[in-house]
């Protein structure tokens, strides 16, 4: 009787593995596919573009290269290493401008180790190290409640300062990042000050959600990324946000949602969003009481506060429905805006 031939498992991306299995009971055979495009990897997964591999790579990881590399890496705001792997990188590798970079070796390796440090302190929020700062100074605490009834004195709140917007560099090109976008500016804001990055592939994903642990890390990041001890108590935090939800909860940025957990993967929602920025800022009282949207009564009476700072001081708009939209989801765009609006006020 004729035999049925193996059948290939679906094809997967150069360089993985493909996986028969034969009818007759001989076993699974793998084969490893030949690679000849792609230009570096980060743990396992491979690159055609070297600055997608960095935008992949975490703080402090390593990108592999898989075979002599020209490209460029631009706009770095983290420290990584390369291991060469017996190949030539000939290529520049440029710091965002408000960081130094430091190109060294690792003795008894083959890697090379680019390390960034924060230049000399530039003011921001709250009377910390905005971007660029490098001695940031923990925000004012707030009490334990979401809103709390008493608002701090706004002689004893510090003011936001303006925090420089590096116009002279070149803006950063995106292929979903057009100039006529309403949020082209605040992109090209909080990318060339470190707070934000693109997502690889060339792609910023201004329409993507923002969940609450990416928003502590972006505070976490205008503040020079300070030192901290410890992790968070929550039972929910990944490992690349930890040191800056431990840095927000300890400088009562934010807290968490109840029973242990931070929230880490929930979409942050706009008056969420109004709240951080608030108390980054040391929780400034606003100058008068009403807010002047249809539904205004939908916030969140431990949002209240904030969300009067953040619509008086025009760091939260209303939508093209001329809605606040309290308990909407941030996408990335509109993270970026408040941002913008936030630091340069």
């Amino acid at each position: 009787m004729k035999q049925a031939a193996p059948s290939p498992s679906p094809s997967p991306d150069t360089g993985a593995k493909v996986t028969f299995t034969s009818p007759n009971g001989l076993g699974v055979f793998t084969f490893l596919t030949e690679d000849n495009t792609s230009v570096a990897e980060v743990n396992g997964q491979r690159f055609t573009n070297l600055q997608d591999a960095y935008n992949a790579v975490e703080e402090d990881g390593v990108i592999t290269l898989l075979k002599d590399c020209d490209q460029d890496i631009t706009n770095v705001t983290k420290s990584f290493k390369m291991d060469c792997n017996s190949k030539t990188f000939s290529g520049t590798v440029t710091p965002n401008s408000y960081y130094n970079l430091t190109i060294t070796t690792e003795d008894g390796t083959s890697y090379t180790v680019y390390t960034l440090t924060r230049k000399p302190s530039i003011p921001g929020p709250g009377g910390s190290t905005g971007p660029g700062g490098s001695d940031p100074t923990p925000t004012p605490g707030p009490s334990t409640s979401p809103d709390p009834s008493a608002s701090p004195d706004p002689s004893a709140s510090p003011e936001p300062s303006t925090s420089p917007d590096p116009s002279a560099s070149p803006d950063v090109k995106f292929d979903d990042v057009k100039a006529k976008d309403w949020f082209y500016d605040a992109v090209q804001y909080v990318v060339k000050n470190g707070l934000m990055a693109g997502v690889g592939g060339n792609s910023f994903k201004p329409n993507d959600l923002l969940t609450r642990a990416m928003m502590a890390q972006i505070l976490y990041n205008k503040a020079g990324k300070p030192a901290v001890t410890g992790k968070p108590s929550f039972t929910d935090v990944p490992n690349w946000a930890a040191d800056a939800v431990k840095w927000a909860a300890d400088n009562k940025v934010t807290e968490g949602i109840g029973g242990g957990k931070f929230g880490s993967d929930r979409n942050i929602t706009r008056e969420e969003l109004a709240v951080m920025l608030w108390r980054d800022a040391g929780k400034p009282a606003p100058a008068g009481t009403a807010i002047n949207f249809p539904d205004a009564g939908k916030i969140s009476s431990w949002a209240q506060t904030a969300m009067k700072w953040a619509v008086q001081n025009k760091i939260l708009n209303g939508n093209d429905k001329g809605m606040l939209e309290p308990q909407g989801k941030a996408s990335r765009a509109v993270v970026a805006q408040m941002l913008m609006n936030y630091l340069k006020k």
